[in-house]
């Protein structure tokens, strides 16, 4: 789900926040609804369920309807779980084929940039790739806790059999790390694919 960030320290990381122009992150702008992290999974019970599994910090439910909600706990999955907190529950679509390309081409963005991470953190791409998205950031987050995140995320969905193009909701409990804007640069998708510096804000 992420490259492994360069060795520079976390003063490295803040010059590049300053040479970029300001500390920025806004909210994904595929996020489409804000509310409901600790209550909004559990009332999506309903009669129909066709798949429920949990796992590891994560809880999946398969409606007929074919969306998937997912239930991330943050008090397991710590800054993975956390740099996706502040983005809205969705829905995401689920496109899987296009993950590498996308994975790739903001990651090439955040190194033009100048965006560095400091040792044993990755770059990692926020929402996950597999998402389709108008815009993304990229954070830094701790390389084991990454790593591992992404594969059993992927590996929960493939469980359920969620099909590309499937509407995925995304639900935040027990956060225990907000996300840390120092450590993150957003950016905007652009027609061709390619990702550009978002315009800055400060927080």
């Amino acid at each position: 789900m992420a490259e492994a960030g360069a060795g520079a320290g976390v003063v490295g990381v803040m010059t590049a926040f300053i040479v970029a122009g300001a500390i920025m992150l806004k909210s994904d702008p595929d996020a489409q609804d804000q509310q409901g992290y600790e209550t909004t999974f559990e009332q999506s019970q309903s009669d129909d369920i066709v798949f429920e599994a949990e796992e590891d910090g994560i809880k999946i439910k398969k409606h007929a309807s074919g969306i998937v909600d997912v239930e991330i706990d943050g008090s397991r999955w710590g800054d993975a779980a956390g740099s996706l907190a502040d983005l809205g529950k969705g829905p995401y679509i689920f496109n899987p084929s296009d993950a590498k390309a996308e994975r790739d081409a903001l990651l090439s963005a955040a190194s033009k940039a100048g965006f560095q991470c400091p040792p044993n953190y990755d770059r990692d791409e926020v929402p996950p790739a597999m998402f389709v998205r108008k815009g993304g950031r990229v954070c830094c987050v701790e390389q084991s806790e990454n790593r591992g995140f992404g594969r059993h995320l992927r590996s929960m969905l493939d469980k359920c059999g969620v099909k590309p193009n499937s509407k995925i909701r995304l639900f935040i409990t027990n956060i225990v790390s907000e996300p840390d804007y120092d450590m993150c640069m957003s950016f905007k998708r652009q027609d061709d694919g390619s990702y550009e510096l978002d315009e800055p804000r400060n927080m």
